[in-house]
């Protein structure tokens, strides 16, 4: 299963066997087929949708290639070679822009179908960058990153994407014996998130049983809610691999937790987890959940090999009491 990176109401479903891969491309609110992409067996982990379900992407291993489909017609666009190293990363940043981490030569946006080379953003000095540390925003102008600067201190940057300029940045301390680890207050980053409407961005952190929340509003660069909470979940979920680790409500009041647990902005912690089993979607899905509304999100359900998209009613009488 595969989203957008961006808010979309569009969902690639996925199966495959030694010879074929299939992906049909729905309307998560509808059901209606858009279209499918048939190809040989690709042996990759990363696959792109774009926001208005259109175009399908994969970061290929052997050969090393990024190559892009029309979802409608099923047929091959174009491919492009690329480094494919330790950090995999591709996503589409809107319709007509695709986002790859080219290995140790840092972040690459290509127009599409074209996949001629738009804006390229330099790794961090530790060496490729870290894909769990990208933010980007709606419609994908901006990117944030964390930038590692010295052994006691690093950024966070806002990178803008249609001209390679450095737009804001935020002093954060440096972890210990780890260059690619940044901190804020004492704990380790694991993910920068904009918000629907891109007016705030959101850094995750963790450590040990702890999480915590920064939110930094765009327009002044201040913090305007920092607080610690435990994390009710544990080590349950598939962790990094949830992209993203979290997700906004459109209200901007809560988050979805790696796709089990809500976090509430009033609150300051984690009100409620997700109850059910088959929301523990394997580890090789890592697109498993996401938020719809204020009020609903779409899981995965799994039979044999079949993957299955159902939205599903959050029990709002129960999170709220």
């Amino acid at each position: 299963m595969v989203f957008p990176l961006t808010s979309s109401r569009f969902v690639a479903l996925g199966g495959r066997d030694y010879k074929r891969q299939l992906w049909d491309v729905r309307d998560v609110f509808t059901g209606d087929k858009v279209g499918t992409v048939s190809t040989n067996f690709v042996v990759a982990n990363t696959w792109a949708l774009s926001p208005d379900g259109a175009s399908l992407a994969v970061l290929q291993w052997s050969p090393r290639l990024l190559i892009v489909w029309d979802v409608k017609s099923g047929r091959r666009l174009g491919e492009i070679s690329v480094e494919v190293g330790v950090s995999e990363f591709a996503a589409f940043l809107s319709p007509d822009r695709l986002a790859a981490i080219d290995g140790s030569r840092g972040l690459k946006v290509f127009s599409v179908p074209e996949l001629r080379e738009v804006q390229t953003l330099s790794p961090p000095k530790s060496g490729e960058p870290d894909p769990w540390k990208f933010g980007f925003s709606p419609g994908g102008r901006y990117v944030a990153q964390t930038t590692r600067d010295s052994f006691e201190y690093g950024h966070i940057e806002i990178h803008d994407l249609t001209t390679g300029e450095l737009v804001g940045r935020t002093k954060v301390g440096a972890a210990p014996q780890d260059p690619d680890r940044m901190l804020v207050n004492g704990f380790f980053i694991q993910s920068l998130v904009f918000s629907p409407d891109g007016t705030e961005l959101a850094a995750l952190f963790a450590k040990g049983d702890q999480l915590g929340l920064v939110v930094i509003d765009m327009a002044t660069g201040q913090a305007t809610d920092n607080f610690q909470f435990a994390n009710a979940v544990g080590g349950q979920g598939p962790h990094r691999k949830v992209r993203p680790m979290l997700d906004w409500f459109p209200d901007k009041q809560r988050w979805l937790y790696q796709g089990l647990g809500l976090i509430d902005r009033k609150a300051r912690k984690m009100i409620w987890t997700l109850p059910d089993a088959d929301f523990l979607i394997p580890n090789t899905m890592p697109h498993g959940r996401r938020v719809i509304d204020d009020e609903t999100i779409v899981r995965a359900v799994i039979d044999g090999n079949d993957v299955t998209i159902e939205r599903y009613a959050l029990p709002l009488a129960e999170i709220n009491r």
